[in-house]
């Protein structure tokens, strides 16, 4: 199945996000190096990763599949995950 990863310490756009979770039925990991306040949802979880340097970017990278979707303002992030086909 699909699913949408946010690497959520600098994302603004987290509440539109969760909708169209909502709206298709899609999972979402909000991954952060501390907890964070998520809308109660069985869809949504929480992953709060170790406080290491990258360690939110790491996880979502070793974890996210081919075609899920991660949401990301980091570039470098973002060109490791489009090595592993993600979205």
């Amino acid at each position: 199945m699909l699913t949408i990863y946010i690497d959520a310490d600098g994302c603004a756009v987290k509440d539109a996000i969760y909708k169209v979770a909502e709206r298709h039925k899609l999972p979402v990991f909000v991954v952060a190096n501390k907890p964070i306040q998520i809308p109660l949802s069985p869809r949504i979880q929480m992953q709060v990763v170790s406080g290491g340097f990258d360690a939110a970017d790491d996880w979502i990278v070793e974890t996210a599949g081919v075609g899920d979707i991660v949401i990301t303002t980091d570039i470098l992030m973002a060109d490791r995950c489009l090595k592993k086909q993600t979205r």
